[in-house]
């Protein structure tokens, strides 16, 4: 690993009852699910191998119980930043993706057609989420410079994150896999920002959940 790069470590917050379902989350304030426990703890052992000086969370709970035990094995703090919450459902969240087509035509239609800048119902568009999380990641690459942060966060905020720093458009984020309890790494570099690890699960191997 080269040192004294800016590096920023992306932890997808480990599995709730809600991530099992298929419900979209949001802010709805859903905690682990008792695997999500288990892979929370699987999770110190590849995030202290890159030797973090700080711990930055979402404010949600099951962000903040995905980075307890990183919290509590590397000793260090959990600073909580709002920017990096899930994108806000609004009135979608607890559904399916089936439900929301059902009982959201208008919506389901203008997600259809301009995926990015569709506002969900009393909640954010792609674009929106997209622009708060990559400002709270370059205020922290400004900010630390040289330093290694983990970040824990969410699904849809991670995905965001990497579509801009890799320039794929928002509307094919969904190609990006970032899975529960993941961990993602980016570096800065000469010639700007490269992916060292990307949905990185081998500490998970062998957790089994309903």
């Amino acid at each position: 690993m080269t040192r004294d790069r800016t590096r920023i470590l992306l932890v997808r917050h480990c599995r709730t009852a809600w991530n099992r379902a298929n419900r979209f989350m949001g802010h709805t304030d859903i905690p682990l699910d008792e695997l999500g426990h288990r892979q929370a703890l699987r999770l110190p052992a590849p995030v202290a191998s890159w030797n973090p000086s700080e711990i930055r969370c979402s404010p949600l709970l099951r962000a903040a119980q995905t980075a307890q035990p990183l919290s509590e094995d590397l000793c260090l703090p959990l600073l909580e930043d709002q920017r990096w919450i899930e994108i806000d459902m609004g009135e979608l969240a607890g559904l399916t993706w089936g439900e929301v087509t059902e009982r959201f035509p208008d919506f389901s239609r203008q997600r259809r057609a301009c995926p990015a800048e569709a506002v969900r119902p009393g909640g954010e568009s792609d674009r929106q989420l997209q622009d708060r999380a990559l400002d709270a990641f370059f205020d922290l690459a400004r900010d630390r410079t040289g330093e290694v942060t983990a970040v824990v966060s969410h699904g849809g905020t991670i995905k965001s994150v990497l579509a801009g720093i890799l320039s794929v458009p928002l509307a094919e984020k969904w190609r990006l896999v970032v899975d529960n309890g993941s961990l993602s790494v980016l570096s800065q570099t000469q010639r700007g920002w490269q992916i060292d690890l990307l949905n990185y699960t081998d500490h998970l191997r062998g957790l089994h959940g309903g």
